[in-house]
């Protein structure tokens, strides 16, 4: 968001020559970050600045006319001075006014105006825009005399009546007036004056002389080819020489006043060392800016001035350079240089490992000088050769079957002893006690158990038992069991549990057979 308020410089008065107006706009921005979907202020609106200076500003000097009054913003009635806008104020106009300067009138000894003779208007101080000049000359009147030579008007906007007298006898006056237009002032020093002679008297002013004399003062003669009479006339005759202060430049080839070719030159160096690379190091890189001063100074008063010739407020600073090259050094790029880094001094990198360009380099720069240091890259370690692993040791040599299962051991033969409940152990047939299973001897011929009055018999597999048969027999139980369990290896498993099954059938008959032999016993 912006605001601006211009500051105006209105003139009136002046007729034709009114000098345009001024404007001034003074800018004042706002700048803040707002949330667009809920519309709060997230920053909120803050001024860039508060307030702004508008340099003074001076009321041109318009000739035949002065300044009445400078409604606002001035010290001295005549000059805009320096304001300060601040934010919050509203544009207003500064009104400096005009008006005509008076003029000087010849009149009679009766005070009554001499018609068709020049009344000429006081000239404006080319100094002051509130004044006119002083010592006026007056106008001639011929066959008249003046009772003064020239006006002081006390009132700048006031006539001036000068009375004029004839002549009682053939006399005559010659004045020689030496005006300095620069300050609106008569020289008197170098005026001259006849005084009342008789006519045809010799006029000896020393024009060249004269000229001569104001030109080795600082003068510069503005109408050399002023006619000056070579005797008094009747009446009274005014010459007017006009000069104006010669202003001189001072350049570093014409120095002057007090100012020497070195203070009017002036050289900025730029260097850019590099540094850490040995003899690969970069050569040095240089740069100058030149600058030349031109100065001016009034020839009559030896005080600094402007262009123009207007005096300046501040006589130290007195000096316009000019830039030969320009104000800025360029930026300098880095040599590479292989296996190095660049590093530019702080302040001077442009982001790009390059010395940055520098702007805004005046006279009275010091010198400057920017370091590049380089460093070396880290190089990569060789590798060292690698360590053979250590050769193992001889493992210990593993036993016969390491951790193998241990031989199984045969089933135990049965014993002739009573069972835990008083009952006797079965007694297979052809076996001893002692040496457990032998070989059955062949059978008879089969016994009829129905005969024989035996008890039949079931044969019934044990639940939950390797391969043991149960016969039960008037509440007689027996029971054959394998011993300790054989390792399940292969086929073996399969032998095992024929071999088992075998012996349990075996052992039924067996205990079929003693059964039945005994009942029949």
């Amino acid at each position: 968001m912006n605001k601006t308020i211009t500051w105006a410089i209105h003139y009136t008065g002046t007729g034709e020559n009114i000098p345009k107006d001024v404007q001034q706009p003074v800018n004042f921005t706002q700048s803040g970050v707002i949330d667009k979907v809920t519309g709060q202020w997230i920053k909120p609106l803050t001024w860039s600045a508060t307030k702004q200076d508008v340099a003074e500003v001076r009321t041109p000097v318009i000739n035949g006319y002065h300044v009445t009054n400078v409604d606002k913003d001035s010290q001295d009635n005549a000059n805009v001075d320096k304001v300060t806008l601040h934010n919050d104020d509203n544009s207003y106009t500064v009104t400096v006014t005009y008006a005509p300067n008076g003029k000087i009138i010849p009149v009679d000894p009766n005070c009554k105006p001499i018609p068709n003779v020049p009344t000429p208007q006081y000239p404006t101080d080319p100094t002051d825009p509130t004044k006119v000049t002083p010592d006026e000359p007056v106008p001639t009147v011929p066959g008249m005399n003046p009772e003064t030579p020239t006006v002081m008007p006390k009132n700048p906007g006031k006539d001036t009546e000068v009375t004029y007298n004839v002549p009682t006898k053939d006399e005559g006056v010659v004045n020689v007036i030496v005006t300095d237009t620069t300050t609106g002032q008569n020289l008197t020093d170098y005026s001259w004056a006849s005084g009342t002679q008789k006519t045809v008297t010799k006029v000896d002013f020393d024009k060249p002389g004269t000229i001569k004399k104001l030109e080795d003062a600082g003068y510069k003669v503005t109408n050399p080819d002023v006619t000056v009479p070579g005797e008094v006339t009747k009446g009274t005759t005014n010459v007017v020489i006009k000069v104006e202060h010669q202003i001189v430049p001072v350049t570093p080839d014409k120095p002057g006043n007090g100012l020497k070719n070195t203070d009017l030159t002036k050289t900025v160096t730029k260097t850019v060392h590099y540094v850490g690379v040995g003899d690969q190091t970069p050569t040095d890189k240089t740069t100058q800016l030149h600058f030349t001063g031109t100065a001016y100074y009034d020839a009559v008063t030896g005080k600094w001035t402007d262009a123009n010739g207007h005096e300046l407020k501040d006589q130290t600073k007195n000096i316009t350079w000019t830039a030969k090259d320009g104000n800025k050094f360029a930026a300098v790029a880095t040599p590479t240089v292989d296996g190095y880094t660049a590093k530019v001094q702080d302040g001077y990198d442009d982001g790009n490992g390059n010395v940055k360009e520098l702007s805004n380099i005046e006279p009275t720069s010091g010198n400057i000088d920017v370091t590049v240091t380089y460093s070396k890259n880290g190089q990569p370690t060789t590798p060292t050769n690698p360590e053979n692993p250590n050769t193992p040791t001889n493992p210990e040599k593993p036993t016969d079957n390491p951790n193998g299962p241990e031989t199984p051991v045969n089933p135990g033969t049965p014993t002739n002893s009573n069972t835990s409940n008083g009952q006797s152990a079965p007694v297979y047939p052809g076996t001893s006690t002692s040496t457990g299973l032998n070989t059955p001897t062949s059978p008879t011929s089969p016994m009829n158990l129905a005969n024989s009055g035996a008890t039949s018999a079931t044969v019934q597999p044990l639940a939950n038992s390797g391969a043991g048969y149960a016969m039960s027999n008037n509440q007689h139980t027996a029971t054959a069991q394998g011993g300790t369990s054989l390792p399940q290896t292969g086929n073996n498993d399969a032998v095992s549990a024929a071999a088992l099954g075998l012996m349990g059938l075996a052992a039924a008959t067996g205990l079929g057979l003693g059964v039945a032999k005994k009942r029949h016993e």
